[in-house]
């Protein structure tokens, strides 16, 4: 598994992530607040983009 994460590319991953935070924020039925569980190791990307 962490050969995949490796291959990912940064930049796409991240708007992806964004994104998808964009998408949740704006439902009619959120809140508007918005958290993110992740993998050790990979945690760090989204919890860096928030």
């Amino acid at each position: 598994m962490r050969e995949l994460f490796g291959k990912l590319d940064a930049t796409q991953t991240r708007n992806n992530f964004v994104k998808g935070v964009e998408y949740l924020r704006n439902r009619p039925d959120s809140t508007g607040k918005v958290d993110c569980v992740g993998f050790a190791g990979v945690a760090q990307w989204p919890t860096n983009w928030l």
